[in-house]
């Protein structure tokens, strides 16, 4: 089983180290979901476009608008989190964690973590007009789980 910590974060307005506050909001998964893994699949597939707009972004815009779901396997379960990027390579996205672990108990929220493409597992960009990305988000909405709407995510 995995667990999907699709949190509202408030975030403060420090612009070195936001402290984000969650507001617990946990889907229990099934690992092997189909639905859920072609939703991945597909934030993977559209991740190099999500990176080339991130670099094109503003610091302010990559800071309030860009967010990414991210796993971390923890003995017999998955987590999944979130964090908002600093740096993002072909091969690596470092940023700060957005949301408290429940069971990758070595991290905390605030602090930057370093990640590899093969574990992200979603994107968001949220926009004043709209949000893009977000495939994980939209299957466990479709489901009533999670979170109830995309603003509800980082």
């Amino acid at each position: 089983q995995a667990v999907s910590n699709d949190d509202q974060v408030n975030r403060s307005e420090s612009p070195v180290a936001p402290r984000p506050a969650a507001i617990p909001n946990l889907a229990v998964i099934s690992d092997d979901d189909p639905e859920l893994a072609a939703a991945m699949q597909a934030a993977r597939d559209t991740l190099d476009g999500a990176r080339h707009r991130w670099l094109a972004a503003t610091p302010e815009e990559r800071e309030a608008q860009y967010f990414i779901k991210f796993f971390i396997d923890t003995g017999e379960r998955r987590e999944f989190l979130w964090l908002s990027p600093r740096h993002w390579s072909p091969f690596r996205i470092e940023g700060i964690l957005l949301n408290e672990p429940r069971l990758a108990t070595d991290l905390k929220a605030g602090e930057l973590v370093d990640v590899p493409i093969e574990r992200i597992a979603d994107w968001l960009i949220r926009l004043p007009e709209r949000t893009d990305g977000g495939y994980t988000l939209a299957v466990l909405k479709s489901r009533g789980r999670g979170v109830r709407d995309s603003s509800e995510a980082p």
